[in-house]
């Protein structure tokens, strides 16, 4: 094909609310990896690359229960990958948009970097993460449990958004994200362990 009939690259781009904050989806369609550029009111933009990470995670050691609801694994930054995309594999076999899988990934890095920072630094231990998704009505349940130092995260002050301090904690983008993207969030230590639950209608 010559140059002067190659077809022109197709540029999409789809604007949501993510929260109250102002949000951008943009993807190009073509030879390069799938890409969603997220703006931010006052932030710099970030990116987050598609598809998943299976090529480092037979470095990381975890356990996936028999019937596949739960994941038990290291409170360790590495880990990271793993857990996002256990949690990925549920939304993607009932057809999550990509709007709301979005703002599920973005609070299980926050309540998962939470657990690591403040649960057994400078140790590390386990947690465990339980999703399930219903169909009536259509929602996702997911569940952190560590058995860490007792820590409250919806206890804290309500960010302060308006500046470069909110991204730069550590975390990103806080829990002021999860309360304000999932349906249902809910605290409590019981039996040793820390047990955040969020809910999320798909």
């Amino acid at each position: 094909m010559s140059e002067d009939t190659r077809p022109e690259e197709i540029v999409t781009e789809e604007s949501f609310q993510l929260g109250s904050e102002d949000m951008e989806e943009t993807f190009h369609l073509g030879n390069e990896e799938p890409e969603e550029s997220f703006h931010f009111d006052g932030f710099e933009e970030f990116t987050l690359l598609g598809g998943d990470s299976k090529e480092c995670h037979d470095s990381i050691d975890y356990d996936i229960s028999e019937d596949g609801s739960s994941i038990v694994i290291d409170a360790d930054d590495a880990a990271m990958d793993v857990v996002q995309d256990f949690v990925r594999n549920k939304l993607l076999a009932y057809g999550c948009d990509n709007k709301v899988m979005m703002q599920i990934r973005l609070a299980v890095e926050e309540i998962f970097v939470n657990i690591i920072s403040y649960a057994y630094r400078p140790e590390i231990g386990k947690a465990e993460i339980f999703c399930e998704v219903t169909e009536e009505p259509l929602s996702v349940c997911i569940q952190f449990m560590d058995s860490g130092k007792p820590f409250d995260p919806l206890a804290a002050d309500e960010a302060d958004t308006s500046g470069a301090m909110f991204m730069e904690r550590e975390g990103g983008f806080g829990i002021h994200l999860v309360k304000n993207t999932m349906d249902d969030v809910k605290y409590e230590y019981n039996e040793g362990k820390n047990i955040l639950t969020v809910m999320k209608r798909l």
